[in-house]
Parts: structure tokens; sequence; C-alpha cells
């Protein structure tokens, strides 16, 4: 049968798509973590956010809620002072989300739109109030302002886009290049269909990232470029900081955490909540002196 003019494309493109598989050149591989496109990032985010706005949204609800009380009761005077601080608060709080919207790269979970901001905000606030009223201990609110921080530390780790070229032998992670040839080891977890890489570099990169963030295929296209870069010989291994420094760093992490732990226990009673907060307090100091012996 004689072959029409509407059937030439399809022919054609078939012999272009035959030639690139002759040439044996593999596709780049892209993967978009962020909170704009990644539902999981984006709730987690709204998640940390309602945890943190939290701690403010938190008392305004419950001023809410006393001043229908007082409305119903009749005492006018309490209504009065109860109104005048749901519109400070109303204020604050309008501040804060404008604050949120004007973000850049929808850090906050944008892809959720207001609606997802607004019921995180809600259910944030509401979280602190139900502790608080089931407890009746108001130094939890500091416990849930610091799980928000961990949740945000987590979407910081979790949250990533790039693109592996195995042609060109690069890896562009948000925004940047790794540096291949400075890579000393590299250590990869599975979260799910993400995979978090542990990178350690040689010194001279203070600014490549220590914990980029793949898809599964993209790691299985990136794991030969970053192990190529690994060296594990005894000379390259004291490159970087001195042994000394790391050790010392990573004791002081975990003694600072130990030592609130300590104080914790030998506290009285009625202090114990006012350390437990000093020490969640201290949590991101010890992070800080882990990950710098670590990534040293």
């Amino acid at each position: 049968m004689p072959s029409t003019p509407a059937d030439s494309p399809p022919a054609e493109t078939e012999s272009t798509e035959s030639s690139d598989r002759t040439d044996g050149a593999a596709a780049a591989v892209t993967w978009d973590f962020s909170t704009d496109a990644d539902p999981v990032s984006g709730a987690l985010v709204l998640c940390a956010v309602g945890l943190l706005a939290g701690i403010l949204v938190g008392p305004l609800l419950a001023v809410v809620a006393i001043a229908v009380v007082a409305a119903v009761s009749g005492e006018l005077l309490l209504l009065a002072m109860l109104l005048v601080a749901v519109v400070a608060g109303l204020a604050l709080n309008r501040a804060e989300v404008a604050a949120m919207r004007i973000a850049d790269h929808g850090d906050l979970g944008h892809g959720y739109g207001r609606r997802g901001l607004a019921l995180a905000l809600l259910g944030g606030g509401t979280a602190h109030v139900v502790v608080n009223v089931l407890t009746g201990e108001v130094w939890l609110s500091g416990v849930l302002f610091a799980v928000g921080i961990g949740l945000l530390l987590v979407a910081g780790v979790l949250v990533g886009e790039g693109e592996v070229d195995p042609d060109a032998g690069a890896i562009e992670y948000d925004g940047d290049d790794l540096p291949l040839d400075s890579i000393r080891s590299i250590h990869p977890i599975e979260f799910g269909d993400r995979v978090v890489v542990f990178v350690r570099y040689h010194g001279g990169v203070p600014t490549a990232s220590r914990l980029p963030t793949f898809s599964a295929a993209a790691f299985d296209a990136a794991k030969p470029l970053l192990r190529a870069g690994e060296r594990a010989t005894d000379e390259d291994a004291e490159d970087g900081l001195p042994r000394a420094v790391r050790v010392t760093a990573a004791a002081m992490g975990v003694g600072t955490l130990a030592l609130a732990g300590v104080v914790y226990v030998l506290a009285p009673p009625d202090v114990r909540p006012v350390v437990g907060v000093l020490a969640v307090t201290t949590l991101p100091v010890t992070v800080v002196l882990c990950w710098y012996a670590y990534s040293g």
C-alpha cells in the first residue's frame, strides 16, 4: 500500500530516534523535590511553619474562645479587653502571613496555596492550645516549637532539585555544580523515593552541598560520577580539618547534649520544665558541632 504524506513525519521521527540510540548518548536525568513541585516537601514545610507560628496563633485562638464565652455570659468589660487583644493579634498574624506569602522560591509550601498555609497556621495554633489545656504545662509549647524547627531542618535536607548529565560528567544541584573532583567519600541513604547522600569533600570547597538529595533514577545515573571522585588512600585521609579538631567538635556537641540531660535529671521537679526548654535550645548547637566534625 503506498504511503501517504501524513505517514512521513512518524517515519522521520523514528529514524531520528534510532540514530540517537546508535550514538549511545545517555540522556540527562532531572528531578525536582522543591516545595512547589513535590507535595511531600510542601506538606513537610507547612507542618513546620504551623508548629513554629502556632506559638503565636495558639494564644490568639484561646483569646477568641474566651471572648465568645464572655459574650455569652454578658461580661462586657472582659469582652472589650479581649476584643482589643484579638485585634492586636490579628494585625500581628496578618503581618506574619504577608511575610510568608512574599517569601522567595516558594519555601513555605506555596504549592498548597493560601488555603494550605491557613490550615497549617490554624492546625499549629490548635495543637499548642490543646497540649497546654490537656497537660496544664505551658512549657510544652517550647517543645512543639522545637519539633517545628526539627521538621524545618528535615525539609531542608529532603527538598532539592537538579540534573545529572552523564555525557558531560556533571551534576547540577540547586543551581550549582557539585565539585566531583573534590569528593572524598559518599554514603547514600534511601528515604522512600529519595536518596540522601552524605558527601565529604577534600579541602577548598566550603560551599559545596554536603547533603544532596536525588531521586532514585537520578542517583543511579549520578552514582558512577560520585564514586569516580572518591579517594581513600592514607595520604588523603588527613585532608581537610585536622582529626583533633573534628574529634573536639564532636565531643563538644555530644557533651553539650549529655550535660543538658544530666542537669535535667538532677534538677528539682518544679524546675525541670525550664531545664527541658533550655535543653531543647541546645540542640541546634549540638547539630552544628556534630555536622562540623563530620563535614570537615
